[in-house]
């Protein structure tokens, strides 16, 4: 990181780099929010990714059109808390579903 680091400093010095450019931006961005980017480095419980929270916005744009069939405002309210619920317990492994139909029965 710190080799990337120094990378990133010698190119934004570069007269060679136009700050307009695609380059010129992306450096003058990673710069701007290198601590925000190196944060993981002091702790290991962070992850480097955020592919986690990126297959959940996936998962949300590809839903996205059943939206329309919620009926109300009101439904799309409780859809979506329905929603962000399941998703959150499947997070963690829970099998919602399956609690959900045994806690509507009766067991003998």
């Amino acid at each position: 990181m710190n080799e990337l680091h120094d990378w990133l400093i010698e190119k934004s010095n570069d007269p060679r780099v136009l700050p307009k450019s695609s380059l010129g931006k992306a450096v003058r961005y990673a710069l701007n929010q290198w601590g925000e980017l190196s944060v993981f480095l002091g702790d290991g419980a962070i992850p480097f990714d955020n592919n986690e929270t990126e297959n959940e916005l996936r998962s949300l744009t590809i839903g996205r059109q059943n939206g329309l069939f919620v009926g109300s405002h009101r439904g799309g309210e409780v859809a979506a808390a329905m929603y962000s619920m399941v998703s959150s317990a499947a997070r963690h492994h829970l099998d919602v579903w399956r609690r959900r139909f045994v806690a509507g029965r009766r067991i003998k």
